[in-house]
């Protein structure tokens, strides 16, 4: 099987904190080759560069010249959720498949504008909601399913997720940051993939 040559747009902490994992040290890790990669800030594409042999002449300030002059099949936006619209849209307009981290925007009009525009070019856009592959949401989801919980009628979550920082230290800081409680509670945080999980699985057995 070929490898999907992947280009990677935004290399700071989403991708330091949690997709580097999935992209060198993960059991699908084989099936991907990071062909490029591309920030805006220098210093920290360069360290995430040098730490796993991305060549210089393919590391890229402007997604735009990544996209023109790599071969890729696809790229990972991994920008702040109100940037994601703009390299999302150049990506598909260049035939890459695209994924996203959760959510897929910071507003509906950007949203919808991403979709339509994955619908014309007849593209793939994917959007991260991996809590669908946590075995305690697919039990749930079965259960209700098989009508063990009843007729549906209210629902409580509790989310057991705990933030590890991978280094407290880093600059700039994210997860580590005085003030990420304040700015990023669990409502925005976390609340996103409970609510997918009730839009995706239970609301079409209600309807």
């Amino acid at each position: 099987m070929e490898k999907i040559r992947l280009g990677v747009i935004g290399t700071g902490s989403v991708v330091r904190e949690i997709y580097q994992h999935l992209y060198f040290g993960s059991d699908y890790s084989h099936l991907i080759d990071i062909e490029a990669i591309c920030d805006v800030n220098e210093k920290g594409m360069n360290e995430f560069g040098d730490r796993y042999g991305i060549p210089r002449d393919r590391r890229f300030s402007d997604y735009g010249q990544m996209i023109e002059k790599v071969k890729l099949d696809a790229v990972a936006v991994n920008t702040p959720d109100s940037l994601h619209k703009a390299p999302v849209i150049r990506a598909l307009d260049a035939g890459l498949d695209v994924l996203v981290p959760k959510p897929l925007a910071d507003n509906v009009g950007d949203a919808n504008c991403m979709i339509e525009k994955a619908k014309d070019r007849a593209g793939f856009l994917g959007v991260d909601f991996h809590k669908r592959e946590d075995p305690r949401i697919k039990e749930a989801k079965t259960r209700f399913s098989n009508g063990d919980y009843g007729e549906f009628q209210s629902s409580v979550w509790y989310m057991l997720d705990k933030l590890l920082v991978a280094d407290p230290n880093y600059v700039p800081r994210f997860f580590a940051s005085e003030n990420f409680a304040s700015e990023n509670t669990p409502v925005s945080f976390l609340t996103v993939h409970m609510a997918e999980r009730i839009s995706w699985d239970f609301t079409r057995r209600v309807r």
